[in-house]
């Protein structure tokens, strides 16, 4: 099922048609990376808007991903409860450029490699740390590894254009 969503221009005859998807797939993961045995398989939650009864329960599916309603963001920021802890959903803010760390350690994250971000308490708008440390070399190894690239830790050109070819969801397959 798909939301069908229409625009016209002034004194224009024609129309534009948008078509969105209903859901927007969270993956829970039990470690960084891209494999597919990599998702939490089978845990409940349920999806709400904070202080409203839940829009969606069930288990996560094979992969770990849980449906979270696009609706939902029109009227508040939904809220996924899982492993007895609460999760907002924020649509993605726009990003830096890749060339900045705060780009590449953004798209990373969004990628499921961990680079820092669970140093900072949950709820901080940013989850990225802002500092090339062990956590964003390691994330940055774990994604060369998984890209059949050059495990050097650097952000060479190929690696830049790897995690943002990724992250538009161009990029190679993991391995697992």
């Amino acid at each position: 099922m798909e939301i069908v969503v229409m625009r016209t221009m002034p004194g224009s005859t024609s129309f534009n048609t948008v078509r969105l998807p209903t859901t927007i797939p969270v993956r829970f993961q039990i470690a960084p990376g891209t494999g597919p045995n990599l998702g939490i398989a089978n845990a409940d939650y349920t999806v709400g808007l904070e202080g409203d009864p839940p829009l969606a329960q069930g288990k996560t599916d094979a992969t770990g991903q849980v449906p979270v309603l696009l609706a939902a963001f029109w009227v508040g920021t939904p809220v996924i409860e899982i492993l007895g802890t609460r999760y907002e959903v924020h649509l993605h803010p726009e990003l830096a450029a890749i060339k900045t760390l705060a780009g590449v350690q953004k798209r990373l994250d969004a990628l499921g490699y961990m680079t820092g971000y669970q140093l900072v308490p949950i709820g901080d708008a940013e989850p990225a740390d802002g500092m090339d440390g062990a956590r964003t070399q390691q994330a940055i190894l774990n994604f060369q590894t998984d890209h059949d690239l050059p495990m050097t830790g650097v952000l060479s050109n190929e690696t830049l254009s790897a995690i943002d070819e990724a992250f538009k969801g161009k990029g190679k397959k993991s391995h697992g």
